[in-house]
């Protein structure tokens, strides 16, 4: 089965598609388990023939399962996908269950990567998943996930990296809380930044405060404003994915 998937555009039209691809009856087409694949569209293209290379394997790694791709594309058609990678035979890649990882590839007509695959989160103890990526005009980027008891709290919270869009791969700053309220999870956070670099982080808060909250920051990385901003309040349904991919509703 192929499922989640994820798009982004550049500023011409074109653009790349991202997904899960798991063949159910044990053929897997990387190799073990789910990986994550992508396609690069033209601005124009209505059918496969127009598109400018075909189908792609996107994890190096292929032990275990890679799945829940996220996508995200610059003004000049750079790009990079964010996943989680778990190998369930009990060697994970990160040393400890779910890790978040990415590949960066530029805009020529010829796939090419920008560098290997990388690890995004810092802190690995646990479950890091659920990653959300977004990049601005001129590439650089943030990847936000939920991580398992990885500072102050009782339960999931949610955490950013950025980077710049430098060839050899750069960070900005450390790994860093999003949350301010910690009571509970906060999970299923999603990443939106516009074209000078400003960002918003948006999550599910699933204690008895149940709500969508956000936070904004500048392109230099400072939070804009104090705490969380609550968006809805109350019976907040979200999803989150089981071991095999599939989606739960929760309430």
């Amino acid at each position: 089965s192929q499922q989640n998937p994820s798009v982004a555009m550049d500023s011409a039209g074109d653009f790349v598609v991202a997904w899960t691809s798991n063949n159910q009856i044990g053929i897997n087409q990387d190799g073990d388990g789910d990986g994550i694949y992508a396609k690069r569209y033209i601005a124009s293209a209505i059918d496969k023939t127009l598109t400018p290379g075909s189908e792609f394997l996107v994890n190096t790694y292929t032990t275990g399962n890679q799945k829940n791709a996220s996508v995200a594309m610059d003004s000049m058609g750079d790009f990079v996908v964010a996943w989680q990678s778990y190998n369930q035979i009990g060697i994970n890649q990160d040393g400890s269950r779910y890790g978040v990882y990415a590949q960066r590839y530029t805009s020529a007509t010829t796939l090419t990567t920008q560098g290997s695959e990388f690890h995004v989160n810092t802190y690995t103890t646990g479950d890091q998943r659920n990653a959300s990526v977004a990049m601005d005009s001129a590439g650089d980027f943030v990847v936000a996930w939920q991580s398992y008891q990885e500072g102050p709290g009782s339960g999931d919270g949610v955490y950013a990296q950025r980077y710049t869009s430098a060839t050899t791969l750069t960070t900005q700053g450390s790994e860093f809380h999003v949350n301010t309220y910690t009571t509970g999870d906060q999970v299923t956070p999603s990443v939106a930044m516009d074209g000078a670099g400003d960002f918003v982080v948006s999550w599910v808060d699933s204690s008895y405060n149940a709500g969508i909250f956000t936070k904004r920051y500048s392109s230099a990385g400072a939070q804009q404003g104090t705490g969380d901003n609550l968006v809805k309040q109350g019976d907040v349904q979200y999803t989150t994915r089981n071991s095999s991919g599939l989606l739960n509703n929760n309430e």
